[in-house]
């Protein structure tokens, strides 16, 4: 674990994609304006942890995938036990009840 690895770096780059993809899917639900900016940062930051873990000891692209694994599951499970209801009636005139 003290010295670099060559796989590690490539699992903890392809967690945070992931991880990216999973709460890009959950903003798109929550906001329909995607916004470009967002949507770079959030491709460069995978890529920019996988560089650095080249150089790193092997144990923090270890410590970079277990959390990223555990924020997608979280992130996953909290979505489907809080989902907003769907309101369609949110726009009616005061007043006006189903």
């Amino acid at each position: 674990m003290g010295k670099t690895d060559m796989i590690l770096p490539l699992i903890a780059a392809a967690v945070y994609y992931v991880q990216f993809r999973v709460s890009q899917s959950v903003s798109a639900q929550n906001q329909q304006n995607q916004n470009n900016q967002m949507a770079f940062i959030g491709l460069l930051s995978p890529v920019m942890m996988g560089i650095f873990a080249f150089q790193m000891p092997a144990a923090l692209p270890l410590y970079w995938a277990v959390g990223g694994i555990f924020i997608i599951v979280q992130t996953i499970l909290l979505n489907k036990l809080y989902k907003k209801p769907n309101v369609a009636g949110k726009n009616l005139p005061i007043g006006v009840e189903d």
